[in-house]
C-alpha cells in the first residue's frame, strides 16, 4: 500500500498554485475550525475566500480572452458588469449554498438590535475587509511600494488582525 501511494505521488507533476491568497484564506478556515473558535472569525475567513476566488475566476477568463484577442474590444461597462458579475456573483451564490445546507444556523449575534447569525456576519466582514484590502494593495503599487507577495501578506495581515479583535470581542 505505501508502495502504491509512494508511486502515485511520484507521478504527478509539478504543483501549479493559482493563488497564495485563496491557499492563505484556506488554511485560516482550517486553524480557526481545529482550534475551535468563533464561527464570527470563521466566517471571516470564508469571505475573504470566497472574494478571493471571484477575483481569481476573474482574472483566468482575463487571460483567456486576451489570448483570443477579444478583451480589449470589450466596452470599459462590460467589464464592470463582468467584475461584479463573477466576483460578487459567486460570493453571493456561494452564501446562499452554505445558508441552504445548514452551515449559518448556528450561534447569533445581535448588532443594532438585529439578530444576525454570526458565521455570516463574519463572512460579510471577510468580503468587505478583503475588497478594502485589495484597494490598499492597488494604491501601495500605484504609489510605487511593491514588495513581493505584498498582495498576500497583506490580506493575510489585515485578517489577522480582525480575528483576534472579534475573537476578543465576541
Amino acid at each position: 500500500m505505501l508502495y502504491f501511494i509512494l508511486a502515485f505521488v511520484a507521478s504527478l507533476g509539478i504543483a501549479q498554485a493559482f493563488c497564495p491568497c485563496i491557499v492563505a484564506a484556506a488554511a485560516g478556515i482550517a486553524v480557526a475550525r481545529y482550534l475551535g473558535i468563533n464561527d464570527i472569525v470563521t466566517g471571516l475567513w470564508i469571505g475573504a475566500m470566497l472574494y478571493l476566488t471571484g477575483i481569481w475566476t476573474e482574472d483566468e477568463i482575463k487571460k483567456y480572452l486576451r489570448k483570443r484577442n477579444r478583451y480589449d474590444d470589450y466596452a470599459r461597462h462590460k467589464k464592470i458588469a463582468m467584475h461584479l458579475a463573477l466576483v460578487y456573483g459567486i460570493t453571493a451564490i456561494s452564501v446562499f449554498f452554505l445558508w441552504y445546507f445548514g452551515y449559518f444556523s448556528g450561534f447569533s449575534v445581535i448588532v443594532y438590535g438585529l439578530r444576525i447569525n454570526s458565521m455570516l456576519l463574519g463572512t460579510l466582514i471577510g468580503v468587505v475587509l478583503t475588497l478594502f484590502t485589495s484597494l490598499a494593495n492597488r494604491e501601495l503599487w500605484n504609489i510605487g511600494i511593491k514588495v513581493r507577495f505584498q498582495k498576500t501578506a497583506l490580506i493575510v495581515v489585515v485578517l489577522l488582525a480582525f480575528s483576534a479583535l472579534l475573537w476578543g470581542f465576541y
